[in-house]
């Protein structure tokens, strides 16, 4: 956002633009500020060398990346890391849905990527260029009936070496049906196939797309339906994206958005910025904490964050509801890109300010469930939904005087102003879509609280010996060690600094503790690793729920008043997230906190005159020099 751009100022001459597809936009939000967004008009496919660890989409029916770092398979390593939970103990987190072989899919995983389908792969190609659309009609070679037909019901990655898998529902004809129920005195007509429930076929069976049968009929405990023509042509309805990329590849780069405050300045004097960074999902883990692969959005130090989220919102409403045609330089050719919203990652407090919440002071003090402060500290309550609060929302603004207005935000914990993130189409739910975070919630929340809490009780002997014992251990499987004096300046710690500590905390401090300490210790260990996990295994979801509940419960006997802070109750939810998004790894704000010293010296080396512009137009121009050097091509036409 710019200070010192008037209204006399033309959008010729405040807006930056430039040939290629990183453009600075200028966005007015009152008489004398301006905010200046560098817009998403278009992913990163144009570059070779990146494109296939970015897109979600399935070439050949073969996976076309992996992981080698942390040995995932994905249709592209874009699947890595963020996040299907369901990967057993793989560490691949596909949004081609990985399956267990054994599981039953009548009873198919409640996660994020089964229950949505726009965070699904919509397309697959065969060898011969045909591309195959969800609820398409094909023919497949079946082991035992021969060429059947059915209809797709989603493609999925099955396990690590056999590649993609398609989950289709079996469309039979008379004898096929026979020969399965083993009913020989059931006839059908010629032309009539029955809904045969679903299976899996691999994808290389798949022979190409089919003509639907001229009659569907399917058998139910009524006995048989006779699909109408109404019905059949709504089961065989075309795929959305099949029609609107009119032959075209369709590719899904699934974003992450990151929003937080830094200061402007290097001294202690705050400067506060509200900065937006975008990440493209599905990169892996080592490839997004890379300061190339975080992309600057827009930054203000005059513009909230919410006015800063208009632009960025209509844009994502463009990129998950149409799409954008751009040109894939590693297909060579004009692709169909469609970008859906995973989560926004923040802080706490921002996460409410997104959430339309009232501060962590109030009764309603958690931003995914209705919990009172007036109800038992391990208490969850309804989950907060965007329907909910739009609802009460509108009772709030019905209120007929100021004192009942009051009382209602404070019933609800929530307040009524406009929000983009709730008043538009967009399809992330806010409420799901802002998943607790590792770094704030344990290194900088419940492990700062406990070192608080211990370090005052020990003796000066006893923190000597602390401080030997901390010498002495060993931190060679650690992935940042611990700096600095941890009996007396604990308060100047950092992020890594807690992490570290947590890590070795029950070995050093189990001699000076008493057994209820210990104990939540202990439990808080046993979270701690939870939380920082490289891999979900959705089976164990009830067991690792236990530990977090066996460590609240100990907080509740030993530290009642801990129960009482936010972040302590954000515990119980953990696992929730897990399941929605997998390993915390994937939605850490680590690495996007880093990337603020890279927008604070812009600042820094800028007459300051117009920040928002003249830090954006800064970060264009890295956008256009990184293009041209990672190998980054337009097509012909261009």
């Amino acid at each position: 956002m710019a200070e010192g751009c008037g209204a006399d100022y033309t959008c010729e001459e405040c807006c930056v633009s430039f040939k290629c597809h990183y453009a600075l936009e200028r966005h007015k939000k009152t008489r004398s500020h301006c905010m200046f967004v560098l817009a998403l008009k278009q992913p990163e496919v144009s570059k070779p060398s990146l494109q296939p660890d970015s897109a979600l989409d399935t070439d050949d029916g073969i996976t076309q990346g992996t992981d080698a770092d942390a040995g995932c398979p994905s249709a592209f390593d874009e699947e890595d890391d963020i996040a299907v939970a369901d990967c057993g103990q793989q560490n691949s987190y596909v949004y081609l849905v990985y399956f267990e072989s054994d599981w039953d899919f009548s009873s198919k995983p409640e996660s994020l990527w089964n229950d949505d389908e726009r965070f699904q792969a919509p397309m697959a190609a065969l060898p011969n260029g045909e591309h195959i659309f969800v609820r398409d009609c094909i023919t497949f070679e079946h082991h035992s009936l021969g060429t059947t037909k059915a209809v797709i019901v989603k493609f999925f990655e099955k396990n690590t070496l056999q590649g993609v898998h398609a989950e289709v529902e079996l469309l039979l004809n008379c004898y096929q049906y026979q020969y399965v129920t083993e009913n020989t005195n059931c006839y059908l007509p010629d032309d009539c196939c029955v809904i045969y429930g679903a299976q899996v076929i691999h994808f290389t069976s798949i022979i190409g797309v089919a003509n639907p049968p001229l009659s569907v009929i399917k058998w139910t405990e009524a006995g048989i339906q006779r699909f109408s023509n109404e019905e059949k042509m709504q089961y065989f309805a075309s795929n959305e994206w099949k029609e609107k990329a009119g032959g075209k590849k369709v590719i899904m780069v699934p974003l992450i958005l990151f929003t937080d405050d830094t200061s402007g300045n290097r001294s202690k004097k705050w400067n506060k910025f509200e900065s937006w960074y975008l990440l493209l999902a599905g990169l892996g883990r080592h490839a997004n904490a890379k300061p190339s692969n975080i992309h600057f959005l827009t930054t203000s130090n005059k513009v909230s964050p919410l006015d800063q989220s208009v632009p960025i919102v209509e844009e994502l409403l463009l990129l998950e509801s149409e799409g954008i045609e751009a040109y894939d330089a590693f297909s060579d050719c004009q692709v169909l890109v469609v970008a859906p919203l995973i989560c926004v990652i923040c802080d706490n407090p921002r996460a409410k300010e997104l959430c339309n919440q009232l501060a962590s002071s109030t009764r309603k003090y958690c931003r995914i469930c209705m919990a009172d402060k007036i109800d038992s500290p391990d208490f969850i309550g309804v989950p907060r939904t965007r329907a909910l609060s739009l609802s009460q929302m509108e009772e709030i603004s019905s209120q007929t005087s100021i004192s009942r207005t009051y009382n209602t935000r404070k019933k609800y914990g929530i307040k009524e102003h406009y929000n983009p993130m709730l008043h538009t189409n967009i399809r992330a739910d806010i409420y799901k879509a802002t998943p607790l975070e590792a770094l704030h919630v344990f290194a900088l929340g419940a492990s700062k609280y406990f070192l608080q809490l211990f370090m005052p009780d020990f003796t000066h002997d006893q923190k000597t010996e602390i401080l030997a014992l901390i010498k002495a251990f060993n931190m060679s499987g650690f992935t940042t060690k611990m700096y600095g004096n941890v009996c007396y300046y604990y308060n100047s710690f950092v992020g890594r600094d807690f992490k570290a500590w947590s890590q070795m905390a029950i070995f050093i401090l189990s001699p000076y503790l008493d057994a209820g300490r210990k104990e939540v210790l202990l439990n808080y260990s046993k979270v701690f690793a939870i939380a920082y996990a490289k891999s979900y295994n959705r089976h164990l979801k009830e067991q690792w729920k236990s530990v977090c509940q066996n460590f609240i419960d100990s907080v509740k006997v030993h530290f009642p008043n801990l129960l009482r802070r936010p972040k302590m109750h954000l515990i119980l939810h953990l696992i929730e997230c897990l399941e929605q998004y997998g390993p915390t790894s994937a939605f850490s704000a680590e690495r996007c906190e880093s990337f603020n010293s890279d927008v604070r010296a812009q600042n820094i080396y800028s007459n300051r005159q117009a920040p928002s512009r003249d830090i954006g137009k800064h970060f264009a121009v890295l956008e256009h020099v990184r293009h041209i050097i990672d190998g980054g091509r337009y097509g012909q036409e261009r």
